[in-house]
C-alpha cells in the first residue's frame, strides 16, 4: 500500500526519546512503530541474543549426539545425562519463546 498522506507531529525531547527507545527495542524505525501501534499490532521487542541462542543449540545438539552415539554403541541409555540434556534443551526453547514475548 502506498503512504502517499502525511501528518505533522509534534513531540516534546522526552516524549520524542521515549518513542525513539520504545522503537529501538522493536528494531522498526519510529515511524512503522506508531503505524503498529495504531493499527492495533502488539509490538515486541527483540531482545534475544542470536548468536548466544545458535551457540546454545549447537551445543545442546551435540550433547544429544554423543548421547545418541554411547547409547547405539553400548546397547544402554545413561538416563540421568539424557533427562539433564532435555532440561537444558528446554531452557533454550524458554529463551526461544520469551525472547518474543516482551511487549513493549
Amino acid at each position: 500500500m502506498k503512504r502517499n498522506c502525511s501528518m505533522v507531529l509534534r513531540f516534546t525531547k522526552q516524549e520524542l526519546d521515549v518513542l525513539t527507545k520504545k522503537a529501538r527495542k522493536t528494531k522498526y524505525s519510529r515511524e512503522s512503530y506508531c503505524r503498529n501501534i495504531l493499527n492495533g499490532a502488539k509490538v515486541y521487542e527483540h531482545n534475544v541474543d542470536v548468536p548466544r541462542l545458535i551457540l546454545e543449540v549447537k551445543r545442546v545438539g551435540n550433547s544429544l549426539n554423543q548421547i545418541a552415539k554411547v547409547a547405539n554403541a553400548q546397547q544402554l541409555v545413561d538416563v540421568p545425562l539424557l533427562r539433564k540434556t532435555m532440561a537444558e534443551l528446554q531452557h533454550v526453547l524458554d529463551m526461544i519463546v520469551n525472547s518474543y514475548e516482551t511487549e513493549v
